[in-house]
């Protein structure tokens, strides 16, 4: 009996897992994200068949969409345009709390703008101690491991957890230094915007720098997690009702599991 119940258990948290993923396929409003201080540029939820058209680009194979960003080579201010979603119920948590942050990025190759131009994921922040509404942003400009300042073409990239190793750089009504610093970790932010500081809105889109020629990149599972809750991922690309590989193998794994019992009990 407590063998079935644990298996009840495993199948439990992996459905309470899927629930916290959003599969967005508008960003109008109507699902929370919408465009955010668009100059020009567009940005489009793309299905498969139609991420990058560019040879050379990689395409993404199985993932069912992504949220594409293509800059006006004409329009450089284009380049900062984003989609966001804000918390309409006083925050998504503390940046105290914070567990997960994280999305995955594309630059493609057919990009002409500066060699370090990259998409962006953005955090709105605001605490006691500001009057206004902070941004914490992670750019690879920030965090370019190589030093050269050329950004990887053509190949997903992955930020993940990246809270007391990566850089983040704060706006708010200008550049803000934390300790003299102009790029600190989210763990610094924190200390510096206060232990109240609450995360109200999350945004993902093109790297502020500004920079003549065009881009064509993309971004996808944008992850948020706080402490005690589920990390919620938004996966940008049309509704699916196939489980992903990992919950399938796990449903199946919990079933063979449950079929053993029940026959060793007959036995």
């Amino acid at each position: 009996m407590k063998k079935t119940l644990s298996l009840f258990a495993g199948l439990a948290i992996a459905a309470s897992s899927a629930a916290a993923q959003t599969s967005v396929t508008a960003i109008d409003g109507t699902q929370g994200w919408a465009p955010l201080n668009r100059f020009g540029g567009a940005e489009a939820i793309r299905g498969t068949q139609e991420l990058f058209y560019a040879p050379g680009d990689y395409d993404r194979g199985t993932v069912d969409g992504v949220l594409r960003f293509s800059g006006d080579p004409n329009t450089p201010s284009g380049l900062r345009h984003r989609v966001a979603l804000l918390s309409s119920s006083g925050g998504f948590g503390l940046l105290s709390n914070l567990s997960t942050v994280g999305f995955d990025w594309y630059r493609g190759v057919s990009s002409t703008t500066g060699a370090v131009q990259s998409p962006a994921l953005r955090l709105f922040v605001a605490s006691s101690n500001s009057t206004v509404l902070s941004e914490l942003i992670w750019e690879y400009a920030y965090n370019d491991p190589s030093g050269t300042q050329t950004a990887p073409e053509g190949v997903w990239q992955t930020l993940t957890n990246d809270l007391n190793t990566g850089k983040w750089w704060r706006f708010s009504g200008g550049q803000q230094a934390c300790n003299s610093s102009l790029y600190v970790t989210l763990s610094s932010w924190n200390s510096c915007l206060g232990s109240d500081a609450v995360v109200y809105g999350i945004s993902v889109g093109l790297g502020g720098l500004p920079d003549a020629g065009s881009f064509d990149g993309a971004v996808d599972l944008v992850r948020l997690g706080f402490a005690g809750q589920d990390v919620q991922t938004w996966d940008f690309g049309p509704t699916s009702t196939v489980p992903e590989p990992a919950s399938a193998a796990l449903l199946l794994t919990g079933l063979a599991g449950l079929v053993a019992v029940r026959r060793r009990r007959s036995a």
